[in-house]
């Protein structure tokens, strides 16, 4: 897995099967719309990094939402105040890389199970509330509008 250095980074890595996936942040709609131009968006980018693959094909595409946490920190564990319920979000766009860790430290959570995988307590800590919460898309979208203006000229 590599990725740049900007605010909002684009992901690639080779894939088993030696095709290229090249990711980017998430969206902040799941409006056909949006995904629409989050498609144009990582392809755009992709042939501006990778001019020399400006003709090949890119048959798959998927996007999500962006997850973020107030604390900024992904939260893995037993959600509080409720029983035999576990949660592991906020993955602050590196879901690709903390998903599959994050899947197998709930696992042996839920299996009252020892781990060897490092589950720091700050993983297991519930995030609080945004403030401003239902604004916090909208809050997004223009924290995106910022960095992407950032990302461009520094």
């Amino acid at each position: 897995m590599a990725y740049d250095t900007r605010t909002l980074l684009h992901y690639f890595r080779l894939l088993p099967d030696n095709r290229m996936m090249f990711g980017m942040r998430g969206s902040v709609s799941a409006a056909p719309q949006a995904r629409e131009r989050m498609r144009q968006a990582a392809r755009r980018d992709l042939e501006r990094m990778f001019p020399e693959w400006a003709k090949v094909e890119t048959p798959d595409f998927w996007s999500g939402l962006a997850c973020l946490t107030n604390n900024l920190v992904p939260f893995v564990g037993a959600v509080p105040n409720t029983s035999g319920l576990y949660a592991a979000f906020g993955y602050h766009g590196n879901g690709v890389a903390m998903a599959t860790y994050a899947g197998q430290l709930i696992a042996h959570e839920m299996l009252g199970e020892a781990t060897n995988l490092a589950y720091p307590a700050f993983l297991k800590t519930a995030p609080t509330l945004f403030p401003f919460g239902s604004m916090r898309r909208h809050l997004l979208a223009l924290s995106y509008t910022w960095f992407s203006l950032k990302d461009r000229i520094f």
